[in-house]
């Protein structure tokens, strides 16, 4: 029996409710450099989309951290209400607004390759959110060094964290393909969540890895902020690709 969106997403929250429960987070170190967890809100678009895809950056930048939110309810440290019970409704909220305002995607090299894989494997509505934007790590790490975050190498503990939550969506989501946008650096991570992949091609090396994980069609690619860093004679269209590849895998 097909699952309503309403069941999928009481499932989504007592997962996070389960692992996000504060008394379990004492372990992980710097809690107050920690951004506010990335909480999946699903979407009707996505549970009727003719493919379920899964796309997954790194981490957040700025989750709940701005300076403009009062202390108390900046980061992770804020994401709990006076009873330590996590505020799932206003972490849902985040994302909403992350993947319905289209209008602040252009400023984002992600979301704009988010749009792109959407409008073309899956359909081309406004904030329809029938692709899952994901990360791998749940919390963005704060070192003080600039607008960009990374999380790799804060700790076992958040990346332990992250997976068993990765790892559990993807039982609740069922996705048929993921779309990894985080560079060479991260597939340590990749290869620790999944350890049961199987490489089906390094299309290019560093660049491009397509693999297999159980049953889902998985890609690897860099993330889109770092193409300008790439010379213009060795920079191809990876995101294209993948839409290619896609298209012939699945006969669009």
């Amino acid at each position: 029996m097909k699952k309503t969106i309403n069941s999928i997403q009481k499932d989504l929250n007592d997962l996070y409710i389960e692992k996000l429960d504060k008394k379990f987070l004492a372990s992980i170190k710097d809690q107050e450099k920690l951004s506010a967890p990335l909480l999946i809100k699903a979407y009707q678009s996505y549970i009727d989309a003719p493919i379920k895809i899964m796309y997954v950056g790194k981490e957040t930048n700025h989750w709940l951290t701005h300076h403009s939110i009062e202390a108390n309810k900046r980061g992770l440290i804020g994401s709990y209400d006076e009873n330590d019970n996590l505020n799932t409704d206003r972490l849902l909220d985040r994302y909403n607004k992350r993947m319905t305002q289209q209008h602040n995607w252009k400023k984002s090299a992600l979301f704009n390759q988010y749009k792109n894989i959407k409008d073309q494997l899956v359909d081309n509505n406004v904030g329809s959110g029938s692709v899952v934007w994901n990360n791998l790590f749940k919390m963005a790490y704060d070192r003080g060094k600039g607008y960009s975050k990374s999380s790799l190498g804060h700790s076992i503990e958040l990346q332990q964290l992250s997976k068993q939550i990765f790892l559990k969506e993807l039982q609740i989501l069922k996705p048929e393909i993921i779309i990894f946008v985080t560079g060479s650096s991260y597939d340590t991570v990749i290869k620790d969540y999944f350890t049961e992949y199987e490489t089906l091609e390094i299309v290019i090396p560093k660049k491009l890895w397509k693999f297999k994980y159980k049953n889902i069609l998985c890609y690897r690619t860099v993330h889109p902020d770092s193409i300008r860093f790439i010379k213009k004679e060795n920079r191809e269209d990876y995101y294209q690709m993948i839409i290619n590849d896609i298209k012939k895998e699945y006969k669009i």
